[in-house]
C-alpha cells in the first residue's frame, strides 16, 4: 500500500475544494517543505495547503494535489503539519478581519480621514505705488489662488479703516442668536455633505445621473461643501470676535482655512481662464482698463488712491456709501430676523435628521423626504404658472372671474413688478459698487 495517495484530478474532492479556497485567500505561498513517510523510506518536496480531517493537503511541484493521512507521516512531518496548519489558520483569520475592515470602511459615511485639497499657493498682498497693470495682476493672481483676503488688502488704508469700523458696528447691532443660527446652518450644510459624502454620492438620485453630473457632485459640489464647512466653523464664527477683535487677523485666519478649497474649486471649474484684461492707458493716476469676459469687452476707469488702484466708480461714491452703511448698520431689521428664523429652524431639523441617519439606507430615505416635497412644490408651482398663462392668453372667455377681476389682477401684477424692479435696481447698484473691484479684470 503506497504511503502517498494521489487525488484523482477529475474528482472534486473536499480536499481539492479546500485547497482552491486556500489559493483564493492566501495568494503568497511559503516555500515547499519536506515530507517524509512513516518508515522514512520516501520523501517529497511539497507545499502544504491545509488540513482536511486527518489528511494533509499537499501541492506537488508539477501542480498535482495529494491528500496524505497524518498517520502515514513521520513524527517530524506531523509536527510540521500542525504548526503550518496553525499558521494558516492565523493568516486566514487575519485576512477575514481585513476583509471585514474593508467592508466596514466602504460602508462608512465618508473616508477616514476626510480628504482635503492640497495647500493653496502662498499669498502675497498687493504692493502699493505700482503701475495699474502690475497691481491688478497681483490682485488677480491672489484671487485665482483662492485668497479672498486680497479684496480687503487691495483697498486703500483709509478704506480698510472704514471697513473695520463698519464690521464692528454691524456686529454690535446683530442678534447673536440669529447670527449663530445662520452661520450654524451654513456650516451644518457643508458638514453633512462632507461627512456623509459616500452616502450622498450613492443615493439613487445621484447614481441615476450621467457621468458628467456625477463628476460634478464628486468634484466641485463636494469641494464647495468643504469650503462651507471650513468657512463657517462655529469655533471661528464668534460674534464677540467681530465686535472686539482685529478684523484683519480674523480675516487672515478665515482665508488660510478656505483658500485651499477655493483654489481647487476655481481650478475644477476652469474659472482662471474666464477673464482677461489689458491696461489701455495710464496717466496722472488714472488708468483705462479693458476687460474681456466670454468674448464681451468692457472698459472701466481705475484711479490711484493712497497708492492703491480702485475703480473710479467705487472711489467717487465711497465716502457717501460709507456714511449710508454706517447708519444702516446700526438699524436692526426685526422683520428679516423673523423671516430668517422661520426659514432656518426647519432647515436645522432636516440637517439634524440627515446627520443622525444610522446607515446609507436611512440617509437616502431622509434625502427623499427632502427632495420629494420640493419636487412636488416646484411641479405645482410650474403648473399653476402654466395654467395662469394659458388662461390669460385665452382672453375674457378663459377668465371665469370676469374682465374686471382680470384687470385688477393686471394692476396688482404691474405694481408688484414695479416694486420688484425698483428693489432690483437698488440691489444691483449696491452690488455693482461692491463687486466692481472684486471682479477686477484679468
Amino acid at each position: 500500500m503506497p504511503t502517498l495517495r494521489p487525488v484523482a484530478r477529475f474528482f472534486v474532492s473536499p480536499a481539492i475544494l479546500f485547497s482552491l479556497l486556500s489559493i483564493a485567500i492566501f495568494p503568497n505561498w511559503s516555500p515547499a517543505e519536506t515530507w517524509t513517510s512513516l518508515r522514512g523510506t520516501f520523501s517529497v518536496e511539497a507545499e502544504m495547503l491545509g488540513l482536511w480531517g486527518d489528511s494533509v493537503i499537499l501541492q506537488m511541484d508539477d501542480g498535482r494535489r495529494v491528500a496524505v493521512n497524518q498517520l502515514d507521516l513521520k513524527a517530524e512531518s506531523r509536527i510540521q503539519a500542525t504548526k503550518i496548519a496553525e499558521r494558516l489558520a492565523e493568516e486566514r483569520m487575519a485576512r477575514i478581519d481585513e476583509l471585514k475592515t474593508q467592508s466596514t470602511e466602504l460602508a462608512a459615511p465618508a473616508p477616514n480621514p476626510l480628504p482635503e485639497p492640497p495647500p493653496a499657493p502662498a499669498y502675497n498682498a498687493p504692493k502699493a505705488d505700482t503701475n495699474a497693470a502690475e497691481f491688478l495682476d497681483q490682485v488677480d493672481a491672489a484671487l485665482m489662488s483662492g485668497h479672498l483676503i486680497v479684496l480687503y488688502d487691495a483697498l486703500p488704508p483709509s478704506y480698510r479703516q472704514n471697513v473695520d469700523e463698519l464690521v464692528k458696528l454691524s456686529a454690535s447691532s446683530l442678534d447673536a442668536n440669529t447670527f449663530g443660527m445662520v452661520t450654524g446652518v451654513l456650516h451644518q450644510i457643508g458638514d453633512v455633505i462632507v461627512t456623509r459624502q459616500r452616502w450622498l454620492l450613492s443615493s439613487p438620485r445621484i447614481a441615476s445621473l450621467g457621468p458628467a453630473e456625477q463628476e460634478f457632485f464628486s468634484g466641485p459640489f463636494l469641494n464647495f461643501a468643504g469650503l462651507l464647512r471650513k468657512a463657517f466653523d462655529p469655533a471661528a464664527m464668534q460674534l464677540q470676535t467681530l465686535q472686539d477683535g482685529d478684523f484683519r487677523q480674523w480675516l487672515e485666519a478665515r482665508d488660510q482655512a478656505i483658500a485651499p478649497y477655493l483654489a481647487q474649486l476655481i481650478d475644477e471649474l476652469g474659472a482662471a481662464s474666464l477673464q482677461q484684461f489689458s491696461v489701455e492707458s495710464e496717466e496722472n493716476g488714472v488708468a483705462i482698463v479693458n476687460a474681456t469676459t466670454g468674448g464681451v469687452s468692457m472698459q472701466s476707469a481705475y484711479v490711484q488712491v493712497e497708492g492703491f488702484w480702485v475703480p473710479q466708480s467705487l472711489a467717487d461714491t465711497w465716502a457717501d456709501d460709507f456714511e449710508q452703511m454706517k447708519q444702516s448698520s446700526t438699524q436692526v431689521d426685526t422683520a428679516s430676523i423673523a423671516t430668517a428664523t422661520l426659514f432656518l429652524q426647519p432647515a436645522q431639523l432636516v440637517l439634524s435628521q440627515l446627520a443622525n441617519a444610522e446607515d446609507a439606507n436611512a440617509f437616502h430615505q431622509q434625502l427623499e423626504a427632502v427632495f420629494a416635497p420640493a419636487e412636488a412644490m416646484l411641479s405645482t408651482f410650474a403648473g399653476s404658472i402654466g395654467a395662469s398663462l394659458a388662461g390669460n392668453q385665452a382672453g375674457p372667455a378663459g377668465n371665469q372671474a370676469g374682465y374686471g377681476d382680470y384687470e385688477m389682477d393686471m394692476e396688482m401684477d404691474m405694481e408688484m413688478d414695479m416694486e420688484m424692479d425698483m428693489e432690483m435696481e437698488q440691489d444691483m447698484g449696491l452690488e455693482m459698487r461692491g463687486l466692481d473691484f472684486g471682479s477686477s479684470p484679468r
